[in-house]
């Protein structure tokens, strides 16, 4: 599958719980900050990643050759993962770079109705 941004599931560095709020992110330079905190204990922390020059040509020229931002197989895979309830639709707009209504869009089947979730 191709991916604009690897999709890594994040969990407490405090209790290991995966319910994880993203609360804001912030870019300086080429590193993107995203603080997040734990709905479980309420800890708070910070993830970080770097903004290669090949994901900012690709987001330039509208993520692929057909200047779609998101593939099937990328639709598929969200699909999956807001049915198993694991990440938030602000959560996966992040990840693929798209606002979080098309994310609303895909999991209400208004958009890419015809690309069925993996399982």
């Amino acid at each position: 599958m191709k991916h604009l941004y690897a999709l890594v599931p994040v969990t407490c560095p405090e209790c290991d719980s995966d319910q994880i709020s993203l609360t804001c992110t912030n870019v300086k330079g080429n590193i993107r900050n995203r603080y997040k905190r734990c709905k479980d204990c309420g800890h708070k922390f910070k993830t970080e990643q770097l903004i290669t020059e090949e994901k900012i040509v690709a987001k330039k020229r509208g993520g692929f050759a057909n200047n779609a931002k998101l593939q099937p197989e990328d639709v598929q895979f969200i699909k999956a993962q807001l049915n198993g309830g694991m990440y938030s639709g602000a959560d996966l707009a992040l990840q693929y770079d798209v606002g979080v209504s098309a994310i609303s869009k895909i999991n209400r089947g208004v958009n890419w109705k015809s690309v069925p979730a993996v399982s």
